[in-house]
């Protein structure tokens, strides 16, 4: 049989891709080209890195002794004096080994003819010595060259060669490969994760504190009650995060400490490795912003690090109380199922969301779901100290709720279980973990996460539309209503109020908003009184082109506040939500242009100012304008006129006619702009009281003709003040 063309293209494709990841895979620790071609004056000219067993660097500084960790690959890991308790830090030991694998020479000289004596090489003033499967070599290291003056007289022997060779090499290079003991000592105070550890035993301030590994992500106190599962992710994180400042000698370092550290800690693995044990405590001698640590084990060492560390051991006494009902997060959980008056849900993930089993099978959309799952976990409560089951209605629980997930290291099925008890006053319902037995009561807006209640997990999308399929759109408010109008080239109009433009941006703002609607959360399945929506704030009516399994009119209601927005209805998705209130500000906010007071320069043949009683006349002379009766430099009439023309309002304060509060009847600024013949009619602007506008301050305005108050931002008006 024959391959066609394409086939056999294909199956060569594909031998080519497994080839180069073979290649990649192989050649991922080799050196490059580039490093090949430097490493012909390299001081080793033969450096076979996975077959390098032991390390010796002889200098000044001291004795640095490593050896590679039996069994390790490439990727090794070197031990300070071949101690399998004294690991070196992996980051100083591999800079190590490839410094001395890339170090050049600077310059080679003639071996026979050097003197080494006069070059510092008999005796060296440092040695590294290194120790291949089957073979040795060595490297002397003399003094400092006269020129260049940064380089320093190096001879190795071995590594490849038939002779010695005696060259120059930068000191800078060469500092990285004669190091001091301290260099490669390790700098991390704990090197277990907290999934690592089946006991914490602490000493804080004179107080003990012994946290042991119950199941799944969970430690309990002495008491037998479950501590924050944060709290202590925290205290780790920042044991593996934090890195010494300053290496301290153990006997300096327990001085300073004093005879009763502040702190103590232990951190005892499930495995058989060696427990973790740090004291921390006392000024660093000659860095008193710093705190000394000392690590007995694994890899005794001392440290200077910030305090920041302490305040995170000393803070954690008071965050041991866990107020929570579940110990897991929501990426680790892979089901719920909850149970509740003879009722039964269970929701699981599946690959595009979720599943929800019940009478029947559909689908949940990830975000709702995720959103359900956290409102579980973030149901905080009050723990109850000597908890009556009968009064709280845990006797006979009327609700179960199970967690299960299987990413937890360690528990492959791991369950938790809280059981439900019955309403009590308020709302509140009283919660039993059944990992430590602790009771809380949570309040009714968390309570409402253990009902049945199918409005928790209906989807928070309501409108999906884009802005050209908005033909219509009104919004009504007290005293006011609006109506956008698409025209025939797309773009939309004001129609009502009559006369006035609209803001280009806000209406696509508010557009694009409404298109990509989605609730904060559901509330109620139906409206029966009490949000407000019987007399709302607003109603906003669409009227979108014609699409198959949508109606082509909707009404969009906004009630009373509420904790997080306001209560709304939208009548194709019957119950009541909650909307966000940004996205209800934007809704009831005027939609007319801010630019209603910018003016074109060009187009003007006078502008009358009265700043605050101060009167100036700028008329036109040319491209540019001149003061009457006033001796104004030109780089003041040319700012005068540029922040004058270019005001923009931060927004509109009122509709209709100009409130007494609005400061305009006796106003600060007057403006009287008179246009160039066929440019237009003269208007008068009018700027009056201080006033704020969601947040900023403004300064009420006014154009004549226009029948709202706009406000300006108060630093434009101030400059506008401060000019003349």
């Amino acid at each position: 049989m024959r391959l066609d063309r394409e086939a056999i293209v294909n199956v060569m494709l594909i031998v080519l891709a497994i080839a180069s990841a073979l290649a990649l895979v192989v050649s991922r620790e080799k050196p490059t080209t580039a490093e090949l071609d430097r490493r012909a004056r390299n001081v080793l000219a033969s450096f076979p890195r996975d077959r390098l067993k032991a390390i010796r660097i002889e200098s000044d500084a001291g004795m640095v002794r490593l050896e590679r960790a039996k069994g390790d690959g490439v990727e090794a890991r070197w031990l300070l004096d071949g101690d399998p308790a004294r690991v070196a830090d992996p980051e100083a030991a591999t800079g190590l080994v490839r410094a001395l694998e890339l170090l050049p020479f600077l310059r080679v000289l003639d071996t026979e003819r050097a003197e080494r004596a006069a070059l510092g090489l008999e005796p060296p003033r440092a040695r590294i010595r290194l120790t291949f499967d089957g073979a040795t070599g060595e490297l002397a290291v003399g003094k400092t060259a006269a020129a260049p003056s940064d380089a320093v007289y190096v001879e190795a022997r071995g590594f490849g060669r038939s002779a010695p060779a005696i060259g120059l090499v930068r000191k800078a290079l060469l500092d990285e490969v004669v190091v001091s003991p301290d260099a490669l000592r390790p700098r991390w105070l704990m090197p277990y994760a907290l999934s690592d550890l089946a006991r914490i035993a602490l000493r804080v301030d004179g107080h003990d504190i012994v946290l042991e590994h119950a199941s799944g992500p969970s430690f309990h106190a002495a008491s037998g009650r479950r501590v924050p599962r944060a709290a202590l992710e925290r205290l780790v994180l920042e044991l593996s995060r934090a890195r010494a400042a300053h290496l301290l000698e153990l006997e300096a370092a327990k001085k300073a400490l004093g005879s009763e550290p502040a702190i103590t800690a232990r951190f005892v693995p499930r495995d058989d490795r060696a427990a973790a044990e740090l004291t921390l405590g006392g000024t660093c001698p000659g860095a008193p912003e710093l705190v000394v640590v000392v690590r007995t084990s694994p890899n005794p060492a001392a440290y200077c690090v910030g305090t920041g560390l302490r305040d995170v051991f000393t803070k954690l006494p008071s965050a041991l109380e866990d107020t929570a009902p579940f110990v897991l997060r929501a990426d680790e959980i892979e089901a719920v199922a909850l149970e509740r008056d003879g009722r039964r849900f269970e929701l699981a993930r599946s690959e595009s969301g979720f599943s929800l089993r019940g009478a029947e099978t559909v689908g949940v959309d990830l975000d709702t779901g995720n959103r359900f799952l956290e409102s579980l976990l973030d149901a905080h409560g009050e723990l109850v100290p000597n908890p009556n089951p009968a009064a709280l209605g845990l006797d006979s629980p009327v609700g179960v709720v199970r967690l299960r997930s299987s990413t937890i290291e360690g528990a492959p099925k791991f369950e938790e279980v809280v059981e439900i008890g019955r309403p009590l006053a308020g709302g509140r319902i009283a919660l039993r973990r059944k990992d430590d037995g602790a009771v809380l009561t949570v309040p009714e807006r968390a309570a409402r996460a253990f009902s049945l209640d199918p409005n928790l997990l209906r989807s928070r999308r309501l409108l999906d539309f884009g802005p050209s399929e908005l033909e219509r759109l009104t919004i009504e408010t007290p005293g006011f209503e609006q109506v956008l109008r698409r025209t025939g080239d797309g773009s939309f109009e004001l129609e009502r109020p009559k006369g006035l433009e609209h803001d280009a941006g806000l209406v696509l703002d508010l557009i694009q908003a409404l298109g990509t609607l989605r609730a904060d959360r559901w509330v109620a399945a139906a409206d029966t009184g009490g949000h407000g929506l019987e007399t709302p704030r607003a109603r906003l009516r669409l009227e979108l082109v014609p699409r198959e399994g949508r109606p082509n009119a909707l009404e969009l209601r906004i009630g009373d506040e509420t904790l997080g927005g306001y209560f709304a209805t939208l009548d194709s998705k019957p119950g009541v939500f909650v909307l966000p209130k940004a996205f209800v500000h934007d809704a009831t906010t005027p939609l007319l242009s801010r630019g209603v007071f910018v003016r074109d320069p060009r187009e003007l043949a006078r502008i009358e100012l009265d700043l605050e009683g101060r009167r100036v006349t700028l008329e036109r002379a040319g491209q540019s304008f001149v003061a009457r009766d006033a001796d104004l430099a030109e780089a003041l009439i040319e700012r005068l006129v540029a922040n004058v023309t270019s005001l923009r309002a931060e927004g509109t304060l009122s509709i209709g006619e100009p409130r007494p509060s609005e400061g305009l009847s006796r106003p600060r600024i007057t403006v009287r702009f008179h246009a160039l013949p066929g440019k237009g009619s003269t208007r008068t602007l009018r700027i009056g009281a201080e006033s704020t506008f969601r947040g900023v301050t403004v300064f009420a305005a006014r154009l004549d003709g226009v029948q709202a108050t706009f406000g300006i931002p108060a630093g434009l008006v101030r400059e506008l003040l401060e000019t003349l």
